[in-house]
């Protein structure tokens, strides 16, 4: 099971990097890994950063550190390995 789980996370952040690179994203990493039971294959949230989303400032360290929102991008994973749709992982984007 652990290779098919490598495999998945693999096709669906490849997907997501396909799908979304022309918006330039960036720190493109694995968030959630979950068994999609009705199909058999897996629901994998995959987050990034777009460049052109604005960086707050964080100041609570003593150097001013810029994050960008992270999006989350839910990619559902067939029982045969294909990626066959993203979407938004409950609308949310996140500043932490």
């Amino acid at each position: 099971m652990y290779e098919e789980v490598k495999q998945a996370v693999h096709t669906a952040r490849q997907y997501v990097e396909e799908v979304f690179g022309s918006e330039q994203i960036e720190n493109v990493g694995l968030e959630e890994v979950f068994p999609n039971e009705e199909s058999g294959g897996w629901l994998i949230t995959i987050g990034f950063s777009r460049r052109w989303d604005p960086a707050p400032e964080d100041w609570s360290n003593s150097i001013r550190m810029k994050r960008r929102p992270r999006s989350y991008k839910v990619v559902q994973i067939d029982s045969d390995g294909q990626a066959t749709s993203v979407q938004d992982h409950s609308g949310i984007t996140q500043t932490s």
